[in-house]
């Protein structure tokens, strides 16, 4: 096991959610280390709250990444923790394929600490070269990992047991290090080339003759979690983004009221020194008799100042109650689209960083654009809390479906990274926003003039190459419109607001039973004193409005055009229309559907008929 200093290796603490998180792979002298479950980590100082997605996620909260001290000393509580995997490892100078066990094994103990940071082997007898780790794994759709086969690749042609006498070598017999080109041979003359090792047919005939199976080994957790697995073996390259992708939820920290008493409790010195023993009970009867927690609760109360059986029905509901019921995405964000609509108001009292001004539509500037927004919200300061719930392998995970995971659902593939006290890794961050809400009247005053045209039925008839259930809402004009402008909206912020186009982030407001059209752009910090306000001055309104008329004139031109606007089918699963990184799409970790669901027709109309679009033809009703 390897003890991982962010600080010496350079992994900023935002990375250990992606691309660096419980599960992945990070290169670290030469060595291929998976970072491990974080209950192996060091402690951490920050603690992390979010009522709201405590609930939804039936977490007991959060807690983010040690942070390394300035000294050069690694502490225990600043440090985390990595396995090696894969654990073979061959020599570029000999060819010679081993596990890493075995070349410790010859290495001599006055260099093992050498060795340990990074493995190498003796050539004739005193120099070092260092050895690589291989690049073939194995892994399955349930989030399961092991070694390539290597030994039993070797003899699939003339099988043999013993595998202590024999050495593996790794050669190229072609002019580059291509794997079609390479062979693993054996000292005892067997040998097969690892040509077709990606083909999952080829591969699957090999590993069933040579009875092969997947371990359900996980690697970054303790192997008594083993548990057989059926699933289908598959080869990836160790640096492939199919073998990790992660699945984080995050949250618009808001302030409700209705969670301000749960707050103080939360933020009570007296409660965290009993929060772990209130976890060891299975409700609050039994709790309240342990003299030591009575007495704790009873300071508890005196200390924020509320009646003692007022804070007991809090914890009890919070920690007992079985009530939470399944709710998707958009429900979750009902409420955030509420406060920052200003439809809601939210507890300024509250110890958490968020800090809005909202604009009417009778506060606008006169434009051209101005009947087609309700209200734009200047959010001066934002608090983002993103959690890592769990991963998949092979396939890509569907973005946004269920926000609270059903634990027993065995349909779906994805791990999760819930630690034993019911806690995730997650990480804060403080920044600003410009959250835009849609006039509802306009956009079906829209639908009902398009609801015939070219472009509404291609998107309507993409129903079937959506893959989960929960996504056949968004095959919809209304959502590819509102998703297209967030991507044009932050390309044209990058060229005002001093901001990248991957610092810039997306939260998409969208539900036709909740009559919900909005957009929240927004950038965060890892850093406590959150950013610098460059993005909120681009969303008054005289800045705003000339900002969307630079947005829909650069969106109304692509460099692929004309085969960019006509196209019916672009990107992932054919979802997108006219839209392509030549024009509308921004990096995919500032896109809440992974560059899906979009159209630029829906804003600037189609060749034939410019005045469809929701933007071109708002002072033109729409003609078709």
């Amino acid at each position: 096991m390897s003890r991982i200093r962010n600080e010496e290796f350079d992994i900023r603490k935002s990375q250990l959610l992606t691309p660096y998180g419980i599960g992945s792979l990070i290169d670290i002298n030469n060595q291929s280390i998976m970072i491990r479950d974080s209950e192996y980590w060091g402690d951490s100082d920050e603690s992390i709250s979010d009522i709201r997605l405590e609930k939804a996620l039936k977490a007991r909260g959060f807690i983010s990444p040690p942070i390394p001290s300035s000294n050069n000393y690694v502490k225990k509580n600043e440090s985390v923790t990595g396995v090696r995997f894969p654990t073979w490892y061959f020599s570029p100078v000999t060819r010679e394929l081993k596990k890493i066990e075995t070349w410790k094994s010859s290495i001599q103990e006055r260099d093992l600490q050498n060795f340990e940071k990074q493995p190498f082997e003796y050539i004739n007898g005193y120099k070092r070269s260092n050895l690589v780790p291989v690049r073939l794994v194995c892994a399955c759709k349930n989030g399961h990992v092991q070694d390539f086969p290597w030994f039993e690749w070797a003899h699939s042609e003339s099988p043999c047991k013993d595998e202590k006498k024999h050495i593996l070598y790794l050669r190229s017999y072609g002019n580059s290090t291509s794997l079609s080109q390479m062979v693993v041979k054996c000292s005892c003359g067997s040998k097969k080339s690892l040509s077709g090792v990606f083909n999952q047919n080829v591969l699957k005939s090999t590993v069933n003759k040579l009875q092969v199976s997947c371990k359900g080994d996980y690697v970054w957790k303790d192997s008594k979690d083993k548990k057989l697995c059926t699933a289908d073996l598959h080869v990836l390259l160790r640096s492939q983004s199919g073998l990790y992708f992660p699945n984080l939820r995050s949250s618009v920290n808001i302030p409700f009221s209705t969670d301000s008493l749960l707050e103080k409790i939360k933020r009570s010195s007296y409660f965290s020194g009993i929060e772990k023993e209130i976890r060891s009970y299975s409700n609050m009867g039994e709790a309240i008799d342990d003299d030591y927690l009575k007495m704790s609760l009873s300071r508890l109360s005196s200390e924020i100042n509320e009646p003692e059986e007022k804070v007991l029905d809090e914890i009890d509901n919070y920690y007992f109650s079985s009530s939470s019921k399944k709710m998707t995405v958009m429900d979750y964000k009902y409420d955030e689209y509420n406060v920052l609509s200003g439809k809601t108001s939210y507890d300024k009292t509250q110890n958490i960083n968020f800090d809005l001004n909202v604009i009417k539509n009778e506060e606008f500037n006169k434009h051209k654009y101005t009947s087609l927004l309700t209200v734009i919200t200047l959010v001066k300061s934002i608090e983002i809390v993103t959690a890592l719930t769990g991963y998949s392998r092979i396939d890509i995970p569907e973005a946004e479906t269920m926000l609270i995971e059903d634990e027993n659902d065995t349909q779906s593939n994805t791990v999760s990274l819930k630690r034993s006290d019911g806690k995730y890794v997650a990480l804060r961050s403080k920044g600003e926003g410009i959250f835009i809400e849609f006039s509802s009247e306009k956009i079906e005053e829209w639908m009902n003039n398009i609801e015939h045209s070219k472009t509404s039925s291609i998107i309507y008839s993409k129903e079937s190459k959506v893959k989960h259930e929960s996504h056949l809402k968004y095959t919809n004009p209304k959502f590819y419109m509102i998703h297209t402008f967030s991507h044009i909206l932050i390309k044209e912020l990058t060229q005002t607001s001093g901001y990248s186009s991957s610092a810039l982030k997306e939260r998409l407001y969208f539900s036709e039973e909740k009559n919900m059209y909005g957009v929240l752009i927004y950038t965060s910090s890892n850093d406590e004193n959150g950013t610098l306000g460059g993005l909120v001055k681009q969303g008054v309104p005289h800045n705003f409005f000339r900002i969307i008329d630079e947005a829909i004139e650069r969106a109304s031109w692509c460099s692929y055009d004309p085969v960019c606007i006509n196209s019916n089918g672009q990107g992932r699963d054919s979802l997108n229309l006219a839209s392509c990184y030549a024009c509308s799409l921004v990096p995919e970790t500032s896109c809440e559907f992974m560059n899906a669901f979009l159209d630029r027709k829906t804003l600037i109309g189609e060749l034939a008929k410019p005045m469809g679009g929701f933007f071109t033809g708002a002072n033109n009703r729409w003609s078709y």
